[in-house]
């Protein structure tokens, strides 16, 4: 098997290590693009929650357990059960989960958790289809630089594989990013890849389930020479 290509985590902590404990002989360089910082938020007065992150979690322990808390994809849903709530998986992505909870039509006050930036409407999709819907900010995304091994690595003129997880993490690398750097990208969304540099969509795959198990197979696959992955649809 050809050398393996190193794989440039970008994603917070601990997430970050997580994904990375995915990728088992794969050389890994981690460089989050962002900390994350718990803010204090009142979700006591909420009918009804949405989590589409599992950052949101840290504030959950102010959530009633009897209220429905409507959650992205199944490591958050797992995370929100494990504390007791009373979780839905409600979809693969902050748009499936708004079109989920609209659907359901609940009654009262729905409070839709998020950090401090994001890349989807949820209050105002919710709003639009006449649920009382607010918002409170649970966590912020404070920037970071490029670590120095990161910057090296992408300065040496390697081909470098980069998962992206998030459209803010993603806007923040390209910022930062050394011209020249030779990137194999995988973006876990279409809102993720849309903040994507033209110059490097060319080299650009965008997974077909957004979710850490499909993202560590593609990165795997990439890693160890692979242009694409069988059924990933590629960017246009």
């Amino acid at each position: 098997m050809d050398k393996q290509l190193t794989v440039l985590i970008t994603r917070p902590k601990p997430g970050a290590e997580a994904f990375a404990a995915m990728l088992p002989g794969v050389p890994v360089v981690i460089s989050p693009m962002m900390v994350i910082e718990k803010v204090a938020a009142d979700l006591g007065m909420a009918d009804t929650v949405v989590l589409t992150s599992s950052h949101e979690i840290e504030a959950a322990s102010e959530i009633e357990r009897t209220v429905t808390c409507y959650c992205v994809g199944t490591a958050t849903t797992q995370k929100a059960r494990a504390l007791g709530l009373k979780a839905v998986c409600a979809g693969e992505t902050a748009e499936a989960v708004a079109d989920h909870v609209i659907a359901q039509n609940p009654h009262g006050r729905v409070v839709y958790a998020r950090g401090r930036h994001v890349a989807f409407d949820m209050v105002g999709r919710l709003r639009a289809a006449g649920l009382h819907a607010v918002e409170a900010v649970v966590y912020d995304q404070r920037a970071a630089p490029l670590s120095e091994d990161a910057t090296a690595l992408l300065q040496s003129g390697a081909h470098v594989v980069l998962p992206l997880f998030s459209a803010r993490s993603s806007k923040l690398f390209f910022e930062a990013c050394p011209a020249g750097a030779c990137l194999k990208i995988i973006a876990i969304s279409d809102t993720v890849a849309n903040t994507v540099p033209d110059p490097h969509k060319a080299n650009m795959t965008v997974l077909p389930k957004p979710d850490a198990p499909h993202m560590a197979q593609a990165v795997l696959f990439s890693a160890s020479g692979g242009n694409r992955l069988e059924q990933d649809r590629s960017a246009q």
